[in-house]
């Protein structure tokens, strides 16, 4: 399974649900993500999910990670399905710009499998994604790249903490008891949303250095 994923870009924006509110949702405001999401359903991925009906879409907010296999496994089949991406790119602008929400090409990836070609240089799909074969990043897991991907994201994440331990194993010289309590309920805690996503093979390297 092919994976694709991009992350919008968002502008003040004017949400309308039926004639009734007219509510500009902002950064910080507690209905922010409730607003966004109904509107990105109402004007964008209802439509998305019927006329593209051969991708598994699966929206989280302001991601959209979309899965893909092509039922021809020939380099030609591979070259149609990535015609049927672009398209599936296109229609999204189409849909989501005039409400003003903007698809990050930045940050738009595309994770194929190593049997895959890839899309010819002067395809018109590389001007709106880039293709990566690290594995792509979705809901704080990484997804794709092989085991090898998923180990070293791991084991960056653990790498990060250091820092973070070091300061609070320095305040316990000041502050025993706060420094045992933020050991107990934040270190001893950040990385389990990464081991309750991740195959416990995958997981295993991180946690032992952990």
């Amino acid at each position: 399974m092919v994976l694709v994923s991009f992350t919008v870009l968002t502008v003040p924006l004017t949400f309308v649900f039926g004639s009734l509110i007219n509510k500009s949702f902002c950064a910080g405001c507690v209905l922010g993500s409730a607003g966004f999401n109904i509107a990105l359903h109402h004007f964008v991925y209802k439509y998305l999910v019927v006329e593209f009906n051969d991708f598994v879409i699966r929206a989280l907010t302001d991601d959209m990670p979309s899965f893909f296999r092509p039922e021809d496994q020939t380099n030609e089949g591979w070259y149609r399905t990535y015609d049927r991406l672009h398209a599936f790119l296109l229609r999204y602008d189409e849909l989501a710009n005039p409400i003003g929400i903007y698809r990050h090409r930045g940050k738009g990836e595309l994770a194929l499998p190593p049997e895959a070609p890839h899309p010819r240089l002067d395809h018109p799909l590389l001007l709106e994604t880039k293709i990566v074969d690290h594995g792509v990043k979705i809901s704080g897991g990484c997804f794709g790249g092989g085991g090898q991907a998923v180990i070293n994201h791991g084991l960056a994440k653990v790498k990060a903490r250091r820092p973070r331990i070091d300061g609070i194993l320095a305040l316990a010289h000041a502050n025993a008891h706060a420094a045992m309590r933020l050991l107990g309920d934040s270190v001893n805690k950040s990385l389990d949303y990464y081991l309750k996503i991740t195959p416990p093979d995958l997981a295993a390297p991180a946690a032992g250095l952990f």
